[in-house]
């Protein structure tokens, strides 16, 4: 696997040439790029996280969809461990990594409830359009890892959005499908 960081003066982007997709509603998206907020942009019963992550992901449409997780401190997730060794030092550092033996099934929360809402990109020009899944439980970091993103983004969370005519749903997917 390769990946490739950059920091670009609002967040670290990260891209991999991982074949990476999610299905949803016999819909296919694949994964453009992730890249982190802090603190979490969206909140869970009006609670935000420390750290959220937006997996950006393209279906053959040209759609976009967007899968939010948010992080809790927690249990150290080695995948991780990867990318903050490889962390920009400032704006416009790019770091490239070859051969990496990288699994990214396990970043996944699969089978786990998600929030989905029509919504719009959230750095400017802030596109409508967008299909978002943000996981219903948060998902744990070590302490050092949430700490070793966190010092790098210097509070680039957009300000929690009111949800206007949006529809929130809650999707609680079924346990004989996992």
């Amino acid at each position: 696997r390769v990946l490739d960081l950059i920091d670009n003066g609002h967040t670290i982007q990260v891209t991999s040439d991982a074949a990476v997709s999610m299905t949803v509603d016999d819909r296919v998206f694949s994964l453009v790029q992730f890249h982190f907020h802090a603190p979490s942009e969206h909140t869970i019963n009006g609670e935000r996280a420390p750290l959220e992550a937006h997996l950006v992901m393209v279906e053959d449409t040209g759609s976009l969809a967007v899968l939010g997780v948010l992080y809790e401190p927690g249990e150290v997730f080695p995948l991780f461990d990867t990318i903050i060794s490889a962390l920009p030092s400032k704006v416009g550092d790019e770091r490239h990594l070859e051969r990496l033996d990288l699994d990214f099934s396990e970043s996944r929360p699969a089978g786990s409830a998600y929030y989905r809402y029509e919504g719009s990109l959230t750095t400017p020009p802030c596109t409508e359009g967008v299909t978002w899944f943000v996981v219903a439980d948060r998902q744990s970091l070590g302490v050092g890892q949430i700490e070793q993103i966190v010092s790098h983004l210097h509070g680039n969370a957009r300000p929690v959005q009111p949800l206007n005519e949006r529809e929130l749903f809650l999707v609680q997917p079924d346990p004989k499908e996992k």
